[in-house]
């Protein structure tokens, strides 16, 4: 419809200028500016409410570059290694919002490679602006959005947009002649000391092509039994769910998969293995802090549990459930008898629910987006206020 009203609004407005009569200009300028307008309206019923309702989206947009500098912080040089964002965003977000992926292309590269990384990045990007200008300056509208766009969105996330960008540079080397120059129609040979390294970069290339195919093989089978797992019952699942981690050993959704399904021990193997690979991913964290607490273990059960608040704090539902896992564990030891155990490990957990009762009156108090919904649940009320009672402090913090 946009498209349409575009188009046609334009084709009237020329019309205007040929069509004989002085109401048949009129008409057409009415016509055309009626479709216009109705272009320009749908565009912005697309877009209102991002330009006119906290400015949608645009906020936590902002939000999560701010937070992005404490991680580049962390490793400014070298970077932190692919999906930074995605693994540790939960860990430095200052409001509960949703975003796995970093919508500017230029502050996930520096996360992932850092300074080198950018440098190298914007060198090549220069590189093809400079070729473009010369070559087909006609191409510079196009390669001016790559650059602008990428900056506020999650274009460069897509290996088609990167195809598409070379695409362009490989537009403009094509030109014969440069930009205000002109040749005798035949295009020149390259230089003699290109000609000579070409079978060093084909050899090269080929390289880094078979490393590439094998790592892919090796990810594309290890999904396929992990989705064949998904369709599989209890006992089949668990050995398509092994297989599928010998393929792919830095796959966690298979790990925690393959966790729910075995013993305890055996899952603390796991986790702690793919954990290996992913070091700050909460939800192997909550995992390992959730494994430790069927096996009986207090003080694994703490330590995981604070290690996942410190990566995951914005999770309602998983702190709920590490209330009601260390509750069950006070009550375990104060059976066994160890009533000062039980009670360190009820303050503790009635700490953690002070922590999270404050922060989720900060976070209803606070205008601020909440994509997450995180607020207090009634199972942690409960929680905490069984905890006060076996720890023997007094509940000074509810939120009603």
């Amino acid at each position: 419809m946009w498209a349409g009203s575009m188009l046609a609004g334009r084709w009237l407005l020329r019309l205007r200028g040929e069509a004989a009569g002085a109401w048949r200009r009129r008409l057409g300028t009415a016509a055309g500016g009626a479709l216009l307008a109705a272009g320009a309206a749908v565009v912005f019923g697309t877009v209102r409410e991002r330009i006119v309702h906290k400015f949608g989206t645009m906020s936590a947009r902002q939000a999560m570059v701010q937070d992005a500098w404490a991680l580049v912080k962390e490793a400014p040089l070298l970077g932190q290694g692919g999906d930074t964002w995605r693994l540790s965003y939960r860990a430095v977000q200052s409001s509960p919002y949703v975003g796995s992926q970093m919508h500017s292309g230029y502050v996930d590269v520096l996360l992932n490679t850092g300074l080198v990384g950018l440098v190298l990045l914007t060198s090549v990007l220069a590189a093809a602006g400079l070729l473009i200008f010369r070559r087909c300056r006609r191409l510079l509208p196009s390669y001016i959005v790559f650059l602008l766009h990428g900056a506020v969105d999650i274009d460069w996330s897509y290996g088609m947009v990167w195809l598409l960008f070379f695409l362009l540079a490989a537009q403009a080397a094509a030109e014969h002649s440069p930009v205000g120059k002109k040749t005798d129609g035949v295009p020149a040979s390259p230089p003699e000391r290109i000609r000579r390294r070409v079978p060093a970069l084909l050899s090269l290339w080929i390289v880094i092509a078979l490393g590439s195919s094998c790592l892919a093989y090796r990810g594309y089978m290890g999904h396929a039994e992990h989705m064949q797992a998904l369709r599989s019952r209890d006992n089949q699942a668990a050995a398509r769910l092994a297989s599928s981690l010998r393929w792919n050993p830095a796959d966690y959704s298979a790990a925690l998969d393959l966790a729910g399904l075995v013993p305890p021990p055996a899952a603390e193997v796991i986790l702690r293995r793919s954990l290996a690979y992913a070091p700050h991913h909460p939800g192997l964290l909550w995992a390992l802090a959730d494994n430790a607490g069927r096996r009986g273990d207090a003080e694994e059960a703490i330590y995981w549990t604070g290690a996942a608040l410190r990566r995951d704090k914005y999770n309602a539902g998983e702190r709920t459930r590490s209330l009601e896992c260390l509750l069950q564990l006070a009550r375990a030891e104060y059976t066994a008898g160890h009533e000062t155990e039980a009670r360190r490990i009820a303050r503790y957990g009635f700490g953690l629910y002070h922590d999270y009762a404050r922060a989720a009156e900060d976070t209803r108090l606070r205008v601020i987006r909440n994509d997450r919904e995180f607020a207090l649940t009634f199972e942690a009320r409960e929680w905490g206020r069984q905890l006060a009672a076996l720890s023997g402090v007094r509940a000074r913090w509810t939120v009603e």
